[in-house]
């Protein structure tokens, strides 16, 4: 099963944004099975598979997203990690 989160930025460059997510993962040694983007909507969309709980849960708390614990990300539910603000 994988964990899927969703992070959404508004009002920041793509390559800025995708930066922050893809350091803060690397410097936490963490490997998503799938990180991808869309800009459809308002701002950018960052949706991010990973295999353990633990990560997506650190992921999306530290970034404040949405997480969905279904197979595809159609299946289950979206859930807010986190009242916290984004990181800076």
């Amino acid at each position: 099963m994988l964990h899927i989160v969703e992070v959404r930025h508004i009002g920041t460059d793509l390559e800025v944004a995708r930066s922050k997510l893809q350091a803060w993962l690397h410097n936490h040694r963490i490997k998503p099975v799938e990180f991808e983007h869309s800009t459809g909507g308002p701002g950018i969309t960052f949706r991010v598979h990973f295999t353990a709980q633990k990560d997506a849960a650190a992921f999306c708390e530290m970034f404040h997203g949405w997480l969905n614990n279904g197979r595809d990300g159609r299946e289950g539910r979206w859930a807010a990690c986190s009242s916290q603000k984004p990181a800076a």
